[in-house]
């Protein structure tokens, strides 16, 4: 049976309208940090060719482990320092980290074999400052919490807001 993560982790990958609180279970990914416009830029453009490279690299070479779907691409970006005030359209400010979940399986073994077999295949391609979770998943959850806190802080400001034109 092919499991399908989307699919498997509904909650995480499609979400409800109304926020709620999940739990976010622990997960490998394969991520790549950058800066500048995710539009325009090169930079993450070949990012993402190695994210799918090792990622449909990992898949196929490891079809006795586990027949799965590949996750899909997933991002986090910021600007450097406050976001207040920040013009958010100005991307070429932006620093992104783009990423695929893994299953579990995929240890760092099963990962500097993928990297070995995409740069065979494709030498162009630079896969020396990939990093593999568990090294990443530290910075990766912190970004949640400050995208969370972020996000809950824009909701009071809000909230604020429409308290005070209640008549």
């Amino acid at each position: 049976m092919m499991i399908d993560f989307k699919k498997e982790y509904k909650d995480l990958y499609q979400p409800k309208t109304m926020p709620s609180i999940i739990d976010v279970p622990e997960m490998v990914f394969i991520a790549v940090d950058g800066k500048g416009d995710p539009n325009t830029s090169a930079e993450y453009a070949a990012a993402v060719e190695v994210l799918y490279g090792l990622s449909y690299g990992i898949k196929m070479s490891n079809k006795a482990i586990l027949e799965y779907v590949v996750p899909p691409l997933e991002g986090f970006w910021n600007v450097d320092g406050e976001y207040e005030g920040c013009d958010i359209t100005d991307k070429e400010k932006f620093y992104w980290t783009a990423l695929i979940r893994q299953p579990d399986f995929v240890t760092e073994v099963i990962f500097e074999a993928a990297k070995t077999a995409l740069a065979k295949k494709k030498p162009n391609l630079d896969t020396s400052k990939k990093d593999p979770l568990p090294k990443a998943q530290i910075t990766i959850a912190n970004r949640n919490i400050r995208a969370l806190r972020l996000a809950l802080a824009l909701i009071e400001r809000e909230l604020e807001k429409s308290e005070g034109e209640m008549p």
